[in-house]
């Protein structure tokens, strides 16, 4: 009978464990995941599962997929609502624009509210803490979630409430650059003014704050140090430009006629001469059978003609003559 009950009550405790009675017991067990995919995983469960209210802090925020899906809960009519950090609050980083397009509340986090993890979720009742941030470049190499107790998630709730009643504007506040200074805070008499944030990126020179309301038309930057704007110092494009005034004048000045092109004098090829006609010297001659030109015979000495072989050219024959006239002499 004993083994029996003792068998029972380790089901019953089984169960409620399965069925999260005993929240403090999960609570101790945070859930590890060693790649942001995993964890982004997780996050769109819990952003799919609530049903009244989703509420988040976190400091960065460019995963598209989790902003989607807080596009998509408030569609449901869930409660959204996003506090971010002061350095990070920018439309890179935070996915500023998108969010504020979709109609989504996102405010700064007061510098009063810090919990105790990177990124928290409130969802409905339940609290989940993360101890990284929500970056899908993320360099950590693992995350740990964890679900809190229920008497901290209703602390969280009353201070997450407090905090966002607040309503800090989140606007992106642009480096200042050289030339005319935009306000970067709004001018609306509703928002409290906000004390000036250093921020984190690399500047040159001071960086100017500017206050709530004050008119920055006769201010002009030089090297990021205010300072007023000189005199006879145009801030706007005319709206005629200075090629624009030259190009009438351009048009009605009669432009000089091109002087005419001499093409270079070249003379003419010249003709080609024919060779004169053979023209035999005079002597003896006989037509030759091989070359059919006539070959010249020379007198020899003694008074006796000597034919030369008719398959001697003109040019081997009269070399040999002229070898044998000198020979002779």
């Amino acid at each position: 009978m004993r083994f029996q009950f003792a068998i029972a009550r380790v089901f019953a405790v089984s169960m409620a464990l399965s069925f999260g009675i005993t929240d403090s017991a999960r609570a101790a067990a945070p859930q590890t995941y060693t790649s942001f995919s995993e964890l982004r995983s997780e996050v769109l469960n819990i952003i799919g599962g609530t049903a009244r209210r989703l509420w988040l802090t976190t400091e960065y925020l460019t995963d598209g997929e989790i902003v989607t899906a807080l596009y998509v809960a408030q569609y449901r009519k869930v409660d959204v609502r996003i506090l971010l950090g002061r350095a990070k609050a920018s439309s890179y980083m935070s996915r500023l624009n998108y969010l504020k397009n979709q109609n989504i509340p996102v405010f700064l986090r007061p510098d009063n509210f810090k919990p105790k993890s990177v990124s928290t979720i409130l969802s409905d009742d339940k609290l989940v803490e993360i101890d990284g941030e929500l970056d899908f470049m993320s360099k950590y190499k693992k995350f740990n979630l964890t679900v809190a107790e229920p008497a901290v998630a209703q602390e969280y709730a009353a201070t997450f409430g407090a905090a966002a009643a607040q309503q800090l504007p989140a606007s992106q506040r642009p480096m200042p650059l050289v030339g005319k200074q935009k306000t970067p805070w709004p001018t609306t008499d509703t928002s409290p003014p906000q004390p000036a944030v250093k921020s984190r990126l690399p500047v040159v020179g001071d960086r100017t704050v500017r206050e709530v309301g004050v008119d920055d038309g006769d201010t002009y930057i030089y090297t990021r140090r205010a300072m007023p704007r000189p005199d006879g110092v145009p801030i706007k494009l005319p709206k005629e430009l200075k090629w624009q005034q030259q190009r009438p004048a351009r048009s009605h000045t009669p432009s000089p006629e091109p002087a005419p092109i001499t093409l270079p004098q070249t003379q003419p090829p010249a003709a080609r001469t024919r060779a004169p006609e053979f023209e035999p010297p005079p002597g003896n001659y006989f037509d030759s059978k091989n070359t059919g030109a006539p070959a010249q015979v020379q007198p020899m000495v003694g008074g006796e003609d000597t034919k030369l072989p008719s398959d001697i050219g003109t040019k081997r024959s009269s070399q040999l003559l002229e070898d044998s006239v000198q020979g002779g002499e």
